[in-house]
């Protein structure tokens, strides 16, 4: 691949739309079987979960919503993460499933854990993909924390300029990525996505103390992060926790093989 050729997508075999507390939300599907939703991360869509995942989406049934404020599901006021936890339960409810392998990437990992530990039920197996959210007994760090404020300024920046504003936060990306990040960027409704920006940069987390994540006895994979937005502590911290943790140590070299392990370990038979 060239260094300025854009990563090359699937095209989605179905686009959902299904309601949930006050919006419209939109995810895209792949494929048929043992269901999968990964989450993408902070101001992005959920493209940036499918290029991870992109090499399994004819082998499992693959769910990547827009998060609220994000891509296509375009919300307005404030956010929550039990609100966006409970946003990936009325996407199961619309669809039929009673349960699915739940994950994410960056803050996905946070939506993922708090559906996890708010619908217990539901959760067949868990994918964190370089967590950035270690709960409140952890916080963010003052990396984090200035990394966020500035995206949210950014963000507020773009009601009145325009997203160009936003482009320079992708400038350290890959390439190719840069390419997919900043195509996403172009789809924002500025005014609903820095209701999502506010969330991050306050500091809330997704839940009190990792210690939550012992209860989640169910099959889990995790790719380590190991940069200043990604603390290698947030995944030790959910290493040392969840019960049934398999790591694995790169999100490119034999990781879909591991997600077809994953799934098989979350739907043995």
């Amino acid at each position: 691949m060239r260094d300025d050729a854009p990563l090359r997508l699937p095209a989605p075999h179905r686009e959902i739309r299904f309601p949930a507390a006050d919006a419209r939300l939109f995810a895209a599907a792949w494929g048929a079987g043992r269901p999968l939703v990964m989450i993408h991360g902070g101001l992005a869509d959920h493209r940036a979960a499918l290029w991870r995942t992109a090499p399994v989406v004819d082998r499992l049934h693959l769910i990547t919503p827009d998060l609220r404020g994000c891509g296509r599901s375009v919300a307005y006021g404030p956010q929550s993460w039990d609100r966006l936890g409970d946003d990936v339960a009325a996407l199961l409810d619309h669809l039929g499933l009673e349960r699915a392998v739940v994950g994410g990437v960056s803050a996905g990992c946070g939506v993922a854990a708090n559906f996890a530990l708010r619908h217990r039920g539901r959760v067949a197996g868990l994918l964190f993909v370089t967590p950035a959210h270690g709960g409140e007994a952890v916080g963010l760090s003052p990396q984090q924390a200035q990394a966020l404020g500035y995206m949210h300024a950014q963000a507020r920046r773009a009601i009145e300029e325009g997203v160009e504003v936003l482009l320079p936060m992708y400038d350290a990306l890959p390439p190719p990525v840069r390419l997919l990040a900043r195509r996403m960027a172009a789809g924002f409704d500025v005014h609903a996505v820095t209701h999502h920006t506010a969330l991050l940069a306050s500091g809330s987390q997704p839940f009190d103390d990792p210690i939550e994540l012992g209860d989640l006895d169910r099959p889990a994979l995790l790719v380590p992060g190991s940069d200043a937005f990604h603390p290698s502590a947030v995944s030790a911290a959910f290493a040392a926790n969840l019960p049934r943790c398999v790591k694995h140590p790169s999100e490119t070299d034999g990781f879909p093989d591991a997600v077809l392990g994953l799934m098989a370990r979350a739907f043995p038979g």
